[in-house]
Parts: structure tokens; sequence; C-alpha cells
């Protein structure tokens, strides 16, 4: 489940007096393997931009997927780019205008290898992929692996487009799918998460906040300012439940 939009959680916040955390994210343990794939047969790239011929999609038996797009040329061409668009969570409302969540880009430099980290979408400031996420690995003349849990996840099926950028002051673009994203299954089972409830009874709202953020709890606190009251759970507890606080001043 997406975490709500952060005006839309302060207004929830401030109208009943609850605050409540996010949910945590369960990690993959074992997938089932599977292969997919599109193929783009029309030569609609211009000269100097990677034509993309298939988009190749595979999963193992051990949360690894692999996103390897074809390139007629074999190698990406010294200023052209190839950007894999990844769509984790199935929710159109988020990531770029595309609804894409994490990105991995090919850079066509001599020597060098582009594909290094994942992109993540960021909203705040202007607009963009930031890459600054885990490091995959390189598959092919433009592809890469990564773990499920490391591109982030989260829905029973994968979205995926790659577009490529020629060099030059009037560089060409090929897409993959044309429009849309190429959609993937996924079967995987993962762990449930849990938090050993920490000592919250006589502390401030807000340090019985951040010990709950620590233990990686999920929560909702009750009640307006103040120190807090009753707890759902005893102190030591390890639960994968909600955990309700309720503050109120003396």
């Amino acid at each position: 489940m997406k975490r709500p939009a952060p005006f839309v959680s302060l207004a929830v916040a401030l109208c009943t007096g609850a605050l409540l955390a996010p949910a945590a994210h369960a990690g993959c343990l074992s997938s089932v393997g599977a292969v997919g794939g599109v193929t783009d047969g029309a030569s609609d790239a211009g000269s100097a931009t990677p034509e993309i011929t298939r988009l190749d999609v595979r999963v193992d038996a051990f949360c690894h997927v692999v996103i390897d797009p074809a390139i007629a040329q074999t190698d990406v061409a010294p200023g052209a780019t190839v950007t894999m668009y990844v769509d984790t969570d199935a929710d159109p409302s988020t990531g770029d205008a595309g609804g894409a969540d994490r990105a991995v880009r090919t850079d066509g430099v001599p020597g060098l290898d582009g594909r290094s980290v994942i992109g993540r979408w960021r909203r705040s400031g202007p607009p963009r992929f930031v890459f600054d996420g885990a490091h995959v690995g390189p598959i092919g003349s433009a592809g890469f692996t990564a773990a499920l849990d490391d591109l982030g996840v989260i829905a029973p099926a994968i979205g995926v487009r790659v577009e490529s950028v020629g060099a030059g002051p009037y560089p060409g673009v090929d897409r993959v799918p044309d429009a849309s994203f190429f959609r993937f299954p996924l079967q995987f089972e993962t762990d449930t998460p849990s938090c050993v409830v920490p000592k919250l009874r006589g502390l401030r709202r807000r340090t019985a906040r951040k010990r709950l953020r620590r233990a990686g709890c999920n929560y909702e606190i009750r009640g307006g300012r103040g120190r807090v009251r009753r707890v759902s759970h005893r102190p030591g507890t390890r639960t994968t439940d909600t955990v309700i606080v309720r503050c109120r001043r003396r």
C-alpha cells in the first residue's frame, strides 16, 4: 500500500489527532522464475540513436530481476543514453508522468559503465530522477540486474519501458514499448516485518514516535500533545500489528 501524500497525511492528523506511520516494507524471500519480453520490429531510431530491437525481462528464484534491452548497434555510442524505467507499485499517480518510480541509465561513455546505481523519483525540488540508490550489475550492452527489494517492488507486476536518446544537437529517440509500459507479472514470497515494542509510557509524543520508528514498528498515535498514557502492547513484545499509542496532557 502506498503512503499517502504528505499534505493528505498532515490534514488527517490535524483533523483527527491521530498520526499514522507508513507500513514497513516486507523483504522478498523467494520468487518464481519467469521470462517475458516485447519486440520492436520497426527501425524508428535515427543513425545516432541506439536502436532498441527487443526488451527482455526475467526473474530468477532468488528475488532478482534482469531488464535487458537488445541494441542493434551492439554498444551505446558516445554521447547517447539508454534509460530503463520501472513502475514498482502499479500506481500511475506515483513516480514520473508515466508512473515510473525507478530508473537505471546507461551512458555511452568510452571506458566507463554508466549503469552504476538505481535512480528514484524525487518530488521535492525540481521533480526528477536522482541516481543515488543501490548498485546494479550490468547485463548485455545496456541492461542490468538488481534485487527486487533494491528496486522497491511491492506490486504483483512491474511495468517496464526503455528509452534511448541519440547523440548530437538534434538527438533522435526510440521507445519500447512505444506507449505505456510492458507489464511483467511477478510471484514472490515476503517475510513479515515485525518490531519489538519499546518502552513508551511517560514519554513525550515526539520522543515516542522516534522510538517507534527506530524499532521499525507500524504505529498509530492518538490524542493531542502531551505524554504517552496508554500503549496497546507491553514493552518488549514482538509484533507485526499496529501499535496504538494514546497521548494526553496531565
